[in-house]
């Protein structure tokens, strides 16, 4: 999302569909959705071809197995680089 001419706001979020080995019954998996980690970032371009920012991200308690994520929330620093050469965004 451009902000003005110079920032943008990059939002990103991870919603993790996983399967771990089962703790309570060996020889079975539990599957099911992990924690959502949504992250903002304010990101500015340096060059053409490359975009930095920083921004909040935060781990959300959404798993729907306790096996499956931490149970907790949390949040910290975020950081991303996005480098986009020709054809590729890296």
């Amino acid at each position: 999302i451009a902000l003005n001419d110079d920032w943008d706001l990059i939002s990103r979020t991870i919603i993790p569909l996983t399967t771990t080995p089962n703790s309570d019954h060996p020889g079975s998996r539990t599957t099911g959705l992990g924690d959502i980690n949504p992250s903002f970032f304010f990101a500015k371009k340096i060059r053409e071809d490359l975009t930095v920012g920083v921004g909040p991200s935060f781990f959300l308690p959404t798993a729907t197995q306790s096996d499956l994520g931490s149970g907790k929330w949390s949040a910290g620093p975020g950081f991303v680089f996005v480098y986009k050469p020709k054809h590729w965004v890296i």
